[in-house]
């Protein structure tokens, strides 16, 4: 096990390294079929059933205590760290290669959280940078907090990202050293988004983040025991989500309930290459426009 690292010095570290940025291309597709098996998996491996609501402070905190070798056993991985820091500290523009921006718009948009890869001797950290607003919402019990929460650790968890992350990282300590090659690469990496949106690093890990939070077990564990037809305000009361996220749950949930839940007479396989939209996957929607009005009030 490697020698901890004092906080402010990760931090230091984390802020130099350039984010992810939204849009980024990985080099495979999320199936919804994948999306649920993965995120069935991340929960067996954070130690919670499949069927229950995840209580926010409690996923935090079991994401604090993990080991990302843990998590993937297959491969040699680092600790996962998470650290709170200020709204105005995670939205300063980077200084060097592009600017932390949407694919679509182009403008310069509000990061409330963002994860890292920070190299560290032979090892490695995996940082999870939480604004002091998320926390205040896992605090509270607002969805977007563990929304949030959920989609950067799906950035560690999915290989391919988990990828992105360490080639950033890396690549920008060997250009901080003078590597010009390497500083070319890490361009290239950060300006890589002509894709499709099943492709996209943003839609997976929100797709991601609805499945973990509300696993088909559970919306199946819920339609057995309610008196009444599964509705989005009961998901959302059961699973401690927006009602705009359960909304999207639900239609995908009634839509492909036959491969979420593994049935083989009714499987169909074209739904195992049908891949969650981008604007079907955006996990908790209404809450973070909530929450963005009540800090503009």
């Amino acid at each position: 096990m490697p020698a901890l690292l004092p906080d402010q010095l990760i931090l230091d570290s984390a802020f130099r390294i350039p984010s992810l940025p939204r849009g980024m291309r990985v080099d495979r597709e999320l199936t919804i079929l994948g999306s649920e098996r993965e995120a069935k998996k991340a929960r067996a491996a954070l130690e919670f059933d499949s069927y229950s609501p995840i209580e926010p402070l409690d996923l935090l905190r079991r994401i604090q205590a993990s080991w990302a070798k843990s998590v993937k056993s297959d491969q040699v991985l680092h600790r996962i760290i998470v650290l709170e820091v200020r709204d105005a500290d995670l939205n300063q523009p980077p200084k060097k290669f592009v600017p932390m921006r949407t694919a679509t718009t182009k403008s310069v948009q509000v990061v409330y959280a963002t994860t890292k890869f920070v190299q560290a001797g032979d090892h490695g950290l995996y940082v999870i940078l939480l604004s002091s607003s998320i926390m205040e919402c896992l605090t509270k019990g607002n969805p977007f907090g563990k929304s949030t929460l959920s989609h950067e650790f799906f950035h560690i968890w999915q290989h391919a990202h988990r990828q992105l992350l360490e080639k950033i990282g890396r690549f920008y300590a060997r250009a901080e050293a003078g590597d010009r090659p390497a500083g070319q690469q890490l361009h290239d990496i950060l300006t890589n988004r002509n894709h499709e949106a099943k492709f996209d690093c943003d839609s997976q890990a929100n797709a991601l983040a609805a499945a973990f939070s509300m696993p088909a077990e559970g919306l199946q564990y819920l339609e057995t025991i309610s008196t009444n037809k599964l509705s989005a305000s009961g998901i959302a009361r059961y699973f401690q989500v927006s009602e705009k996220s359960a909304t999207i749950r639900l239609e995908n949930y009634n839509e492909h309930k036959a491969t979420l839940l593994g049935d083989p007479l009714r499987y169909n396989a074209s739904t195992h290459t049908t891949v969650l939209r981008a604007s079907r996957a955006t996990s908790e929607t209404g809450a973070s426009e909530n929450f963005v009005k009540s800090q503009n009030a």
